[in-house]
């Protein structure tokens, strides 16, 4: 029966992982080949690791692409395509990439493909999503075929979470210049699986890749079916028609726990789950009226219901897993003649109507109905706009809607990637400001967080800049959810680190059956 072994350690904050094997014994001799089916909740957005940032893009890239640098199992910034880096003064690094690594059609890695990769993904014609984490970049030097230099506009302390993040992934530079839509449907890497097939709504397929740099993965295939219903994907679980779920419905947890197949992993996470207000858009372009939005929400009784009380009620968007996190602040407790008195204030005493943009995930559906009865005890009627996955994060990032939901996570475990992508208003847009929040004194706390060296002035930073973003309310933080998985029990040497899912490594998995 798998063992679940659950670690702790300390990278900026305590993060906690897990591996879903038989980690405590030595393991039996495994298949060469196998296939493994996984659930996924939606469709991943791109194949392109530079024109998205969303959770089942991330876990395909993790996939079929490399990073400069990678976090192991315990959270340590460890090497990838680049095997060694060293600091040259406050804002230039050297990085000397391993010799040898191929691309999946053959051709090799080299300093013109991590300048292609890195420039692009900054690159404002590329629009991409996650070029906040490289903001900083100036340009990247080739100082041979393997090495690199990267000149930084100013110090920054996170780089390397950062380009762990795989939308740093490393493309190939000529076969992406020759046909950058043609990438983006059958797109090449460097990482263990290479690209199969890709049926829309149904299913993903990548196959091994036999001369991966790291060692080739004992999968042969690793088979994700698209299926965003939760019950659907537990119940295909149960039958064995996948052999793992990553948004296991926290009410389920309890009864799965009871089934001997099936090793169900419950832990804190790095997430933040909440409202986000438009501040360019009446009514929330008032302060008051977003201060009575968040009075009139209870978030226990929330977490209660549609977590099944797995998690933390939330007071900020940095969970304690990451480092920055404000444990001084206190989740606001909810008060609905505070809610109405403010409404009044703001010439609404007969209440107000708005509507809230939502993603069509069950968990997020049940999320806006709970939070829908509640705003209507305080005299705020809100209509729910459920849209499609992918289609919502457009209007999210056009901002086109006036409420919306969000589940967001601090995949570094470092406070700036969130703090900057959230809050920063040179964050508008796609990068993760869709609220349009701007405060003068909070970009210059994040700017702080972003370019100081010392972790105390970086966290004095962020902790201030949450309480100013708590007195401004643009969101209404609502809990941190505990990361549910399951797996069957067959699944063996698969691992999970801190960051999620997302980075789930299945480079030594196999099947005991």
């Amino acid at each position: 029966m798998t063992r679940t072994v659950l670690r702790t350690c300390l990278v900026a904050a305590v993060a906690i992982g897990f591996v879903a094997q038989g980690a405590l014994s030595p393991a039996p001799a495994a298949p060469a080949r196998t296939a493994l089916t996984l659930a996924l909740f939606a469709d991943p957005v791109s194949f392109d690791p530079h024109r998205s940032n969303d959770g089942p893009s991330n876990m395909m890239w993790h996939q079929l692409y490399n990073t400069l640098v990678d976090r192991n199992e315990k959270g340590e910034i460890v090497p990838a395509l680049a095997e060694k880096w060293q600091r040259i003064g406050d804002g230039t690094w050297r990085f000397t990439l391993r010799q040898g690594v191929k691309f999946h059609d053959g051709t090799e890695v080299t300093a013109d493909d991590v300048k292609f990769s890195l420039e692009r993904l900054i690159n404002p014609a590329t629009r991409s999503p996650a070029a906040f984490l490289l903001t900083v970049l100036d340009r990247v030097e080739v100082e041979s075929r393997y090495q690199v230099r990267l000149v930084l506009k100013n110090p920054f302390a996170p780089l390397l979470f950062h380009l762990m993040h795989k939308p740093t992934s490393i493309v190939p530079a000529a076969l992406v210049r020759a046909n950058p839509d043609e990438f983006a449907r059958r797109p090449i890497g460097s990482g263990p699986f290479k690209f199969g097939s890709y049926v829309r709504g149904d299913r993903i397929e990548l196959v091994r890749n036999p001369d991966y740099w790291g060692g080739a993965p004992k999968f042969e295939r690793i088979i994700v079916r698209i299926v965003p219903d939760a019950a659907t994907a537990v119940a295909e679980l149960e039958a064995g028609g996948v052999a793992g779920v990553f948004n296991v419905p926290a009410h389920e947890v309890a009864r799965l726990q009871r089934n001997r197949s099936l090793a169900v992993l419950v832990v804190p996470s790095h997430r933040i789950t909440a409202l986000v207000l438009n501040m360019d858009r009446p009514p929330f372009n008032d302060r008051k009226v977003r201060l009575a939005a968040s009075y009139a929400i209870d978030r226990r009784a929330t977490l209660n219901s549609v977590e099944a009380g797995l998690g933390l009620p939330a007071s900020s968007a940095l969970s304690p897993l990451v480092f920055g996190h404000n444990d001084k602040l206190q989740p606001l407790p909810r008060d609905l003649t505070r809610a109405k008195q403010l409404l009044a204030e703001a010439g609404y005493a007969g209440g107000l109507k708005t509507e809230m943009l939502v993603w069509n995930l069950p968990a997020q559906v049940k999320l806006a109905e709970v939070t829908q009865a509640q705003f209507r005890e305080a005299g705020i009627d809100v209509s729910l706009k459920v849209t499609e996955f992918g289609a919502a994060l457009r209007e999210q990032y056009a901002g086109n809607f006036t409420m919306s939901t969000i589940a967001w996570g601090t995949v570094t475990l470092d406070g700036d990637y969130s703090m900057y992508a959230l809050f920063h208003s040179d964050s508008i847009g796609p990068a993760g400001n869709w609220g349009r929040y701007s405060n003068p004194d909070v970009d210059r706390l994040i700017m702080t967080g972003r370019t100081n060296g010392n972790p105390v002035v970086r966290r004095q930073a962020y902790l201030k800049a949450q309480e100013i973003i708590a007195n401004d309310a643009p969101w209404i933080f609502l809990y941190h959810p505990s990361a549910v998985y399951a797996l069957r029990n067959e699944v063996k040497d698969v691992t999970i680190p801190p960051q999620g899912y997302v980075f789930i490594n299945l480079t030594k998995g196999y099947l005991s059956r």
